[in-house]
């Protein structure tokens, strides 16, 4: 987070708000100490030091600076600068809108037994409604669990018209979700869409999606696959097949492994159709998946001089 915020925090709109006469790696009047002078030093990275010889203050980097310059540990500043860079979307919603949802019981009906989304998974990823667009909420949190959009999802033929799934005006930058689970996880099944997503977490498989649909990529969270077995089952359909062929070989440049598994003899197009038709599939899948191990290499020794493979450690 901290590299995160050195490298996008607007520095200089930062100390200005407190010094509007700061140019970059210039002096200001230090608000440490009875300054007569300018001697405050602030390079263009943030860091900070007193060079007035009556104050020993300094700052390590901006988020350092800006934690004593309001008072707050560098925690809290660590989380307000990331949050402001983010333009992160306030947990209040996202229970305002979970507490909805627990009152709407003809949409939970739809979630649980239309969709087989588990009520595990209802609470894990915390599914709401919003009363504006009648729509079933998705927050998209992102690495450091901070949400960062809120999907909503059409249930009903009405909503449906204006679009499957939409996103919070300003934040509909393509996401790999579950972003705070992929990153720790060895193994991930990239599917399209977020309710394919759902329902093989409810079948404890390692599903993610990009949350733009079978077309999209983001270069940005591309790292998330770095060294990562990464199995692909998109849609059966023509954007589907376009969809695998793009990521494969975006993936192939992260990955430690990449399989495109085939779609199974099973009717419908998506692995909720296949799961809700068969859910032996969902065990068939998570056995392959569970089960499959890169292949080890040996890794041989040689002597640095002559070439030749060392085979025990005494030996010289």
């Amino acid at each position: 987070m901290v590299n995160f915020i050195e490298a996008r925090a607007d520095i200089t709109a930062i100390v200005q708000s407190h010094f509007p006469e700061w140019v970059p790696d210039g002096l200001v009047m230090c608000p440490f100490h009875d300054d007569t002078k300018p001697s405050l030093h602030i390079s263009p990275e943030g860091k900070a030091k007193c060079h007035s010889g009556r104050c020993d203050f300094f700052a390590r980097n901006i988020i350092d600076l800006f934690a004593k310059l309001e008072g707050v540990t560098y925690n809290d500043a660590r989380w307000v600068l990331y949050g402001h860079i983010v333009r992160s979307i306030p947990d209040s919603r996202v229970e305002a809108h979970r507490k909805i949802l627990k009152t709407k019981h003809n949409v939970l009906k739809y979630v649980r037994h239309e969709r087989r989304v588990s009520d595990h998974i209802i609470e894990l990823y915390e599914l709401g409604y919003d009363l504006s667009t009648n729509r079933i909420t998705l927050p998209i949190r992102d690495q450091f669990n901070v949400c960062v959009n809120i999907r909503k999802m059409a249930w009903r033929k009405k909503e449906r018209e204006n679009g499957k799934v939409i996103s919070i005006k300003g934040h509909g930058e393509v996401r790999l979700f579950p972003e705070n689970k992929v990153v720790g996880e060895d193994k991930v099944l990239l599917v399209e869409g977020e309710w394919d997503v759902l329902v093989g977490r409810t079948h404890g498989l390692p599903t993610a999606t990009w949350t733009g649909g079978s077309g999209s990529w983001n270069d940005d969270y591309a790292w998330l696959f770095r060294d990562k077995i990464v199995f692909v089952l998109y849609d059966r359909d023509e954007a589907g097949e376009k969809g695998t062929g793009l990521v494969e070989d975006k993936l192939g440049k992260w990955a430690s492994y990449v399989e495109v598994l085939p779609s199974p003899n099973i009717k419908g197009k998506d692995l909720s159709d296949w799961i809700r038709a068969n859910s032996s599939y969902a065990h068939k899948l998570g056995d392959h998946i569970e089960g499959f191990e890169l292949p080890k290499v040996r890794k041989v020794k040689r002597c640095p001089y002559c070439g030749q493979e060392i085979k025990s450690e005494t030996q010289s």
